[in-house]
């Protein structure tokens, strides 16, 4: 593991680890949390397109009409749509695949530091020992994000987390072998 010394009164030497050795765990979580948050938008646009296909805009406009429950597909006003499903999927990943990629690829190459990419890039992870605590924290977001919370709360905690972790690793004082 990384360690950086500290030195305090004299002799006394306290090894702490550092923070760049937690990249991949901190980005692990990032990107748990920007492709759960994508998934949750593009089921709410698939949503949407698919009432837009079905009622039309001023109908949907109209009646404040909205998804209820994925399974079976229903409407607010009460309709049940059998026979959508598959087009309502196929609209979803249209629109989750490219936005996920494009977001992740926008993030690690123009947001992420250099030092951070070549930390990722290593395929050495006998020092990474934070991935039980990163799975502990991914699976109950992944979980509120994608199914229990309403959507634009969803959203906001999925865009806060990936926030939130984007500058926990532009801060991170990376040290100057990390590129060689």
């Amino acid at each position: 593991m990384s360690q950086a010394t500290i030195g305090t009164e004299g002799d006394r030497r306290a090894s702490i680890p550092t923070l760049d050795s937690k990249v991949p765990a901190l980005w692990s979580v990032g990107a748990m949390a920007l492709l759960s948050g994508s998934l949750r938008f593009a089921l709410w646009a698939a949503d949407q397109i698919t009432l837009w296909y079905l009622y039309g805009t001023t109908t949907v406009k109209h009646d404040h009409l909205r998804m209820l429950r994925t399974k079976p597909l229903s409407v607010s006003n009460g309709d049940v749509l059998h026979g959508i499903g598959p087009y309502h999927y196929f609209v979803g990943v249209a629109i989750w695949i490219p936005l996920a990629f494009m977001l992740v690829f926008l993030i690690d190459r123009v947001i992420l530091p250099k030092q951070c990419r070549a930390i990722l890039s290593r395929t050495d992870r006998s020092e990474d020992h934070a991935s039980v605590a990163a799975i502990l924290i991914v699976l109950p977001m992944v979980v509120l994000i994608t199914a229990v919370l309403p959507t634009w709360v969803a959203l906001g905690v999925a865009f806060s987390t990936v926030a939130g972790i984007v500058i926990v690793l532009r801060k991170i004082r990376y040290g100057d072998s990390v590129l060689r």
